[in-house]
């Protein structure tokens, strides 16, 4: 897609008219929005977030250790989610730093419920 520049959203400024960027605005929505594969960014987000969240709250139901390990261990989580949160809009991170940074906070998470010491995975892994 070509660059577009202010003048180009000005009637009558550059050669451009309103109708050319109507017609240029509708190409880029058939391109990028009508896919089947399409997500939009801020669903996506949405998407993590409500993921991220479930498995916070299982996470919390019962841990194998003591709460109090539970609470230190997702203390990172508990803290970054609300700067995130509130940073959102005025500092928005790429969709793949958003998803790494749920990835990190579900292993967090793992942790805090199974204590590192106890994960199942890690005795799979032995065996």
């Amino acid at each position: 897609m070509a660059l577009l520049y202010w003048s180009d959203f000005q009637p009558g400024v550059g050669g451009k008219c309103y109708r050319d960027v109507k017609k240029i605005r509708l190409i880029y929505e058939a391109e990028y929005t009508h896919n089947k594969y399409y997500m939009s960014s801020k669903r996506y987000h949405f998407t993590l977030l409500t993921i991220v969240l479930i498995i916070w709250v299982w996470s919390g139901i019962g841990p194998h250790d003591t709460r109090l390990t539970w609470v230190l261990e997702t203390a990172p989580f508990m803290i970054a989610l609300p700067i995130l949160l509130l940073t959102y809009k005025r500092f928005p991170l790429s969709s793949l730093t958003y998803t790494l940074i749920a990835i990190h906070a579900m292993i967090l998470m793992l942790g805090g419920h199974y204590s590192y010491a106890k994960v199942p995975l890690g005795f799979w892994m032995e065996d």
